[in-house]
């Protein structure tokens, strides 16, 4: 007798999951969003994506890479970078993270040093011309280093004045304030022997 209520036990389960199986009103549906959050942090410095400076988060397109400048401020490079919690530190190159595809909200977290400290009060006068890719002058351009600040002429020559000695970023933006190109520079004082 417990054998044969134990097969219509089992009989009776195997045929109630057929039945929910077969039913014909079930809907299944998801919301797929078209953007991901990626929350940013860089005390010491800023991180920008797409030509902007990020504030506290910004908005990436799902299933897209992501370029992300680094950008220490004067007197500071950056020591790590996380992704998620991981060190992506080594991935780092020019100053650029290239953040794998999103499929989820991410992180990113930028840490930074003080660079050695300078015993100089000597200042520097930097010059240079902005050019495309093509090799065409980039005109009204501002280049910023370390807070000082010159504009590029039609010939996209500028000259950034009194800059002091020390580490400093040099962060390049186009007449619409868009960041447009990044970089570091050191100017070390040596007196002469």
């Amino acid at each position: 007798m417990k054998k044969g209520l134990i097969m219509l036990l089992s009989l009776m389960l195997v045929l109630s999951s057929c039945i929910t199986a077969y039913a014909d009103d079930v809907n299944i549906g998801t919301v797929i969003p078209e953007y991901h959050t990626v929350t940013v942090e860089a005390d010491g410095g800023k991180i920008a994506a797409g030509g902007k400076v990020c504030s506290d988060t910004v908005q990436i397109k799902r299933h897209s890479e992501q370029a992300y400048w680094i950008l220490p401020d004067s007197g500071k490079v950056l020591d790590a970078l996380y992704y998620n919690g991981v060190d992506v530190t080594a991935q780092v190159k020019n100053g650029v993270f290239i953040a794998p595809s999103l499929s989820d909200d991410a992180e990113l977290r930028a840490v930074f040093k003080d660079t050695p400290s300078v015993d100089s009060d000597k200042t520097y006068d930097i010059s240079g011309t902005l050019t495309d890719e093509d090799g065409n002058p980039i005109p009204d351009a501002v280049v910023d280093i370390g807070g000082k600040t010159g504009t590029t002429d039609e010939n996209g020559k500028f000259t950034v004045e009194d800059v002091p000695a020390g580490t400093h970023t040099v962060i390049i933006k186009d007449d619409n304030g868009e960041i447009i190109g990044h970089t570091q520079i050191c100017l070390l004082y040596t007196s002469p022997s």
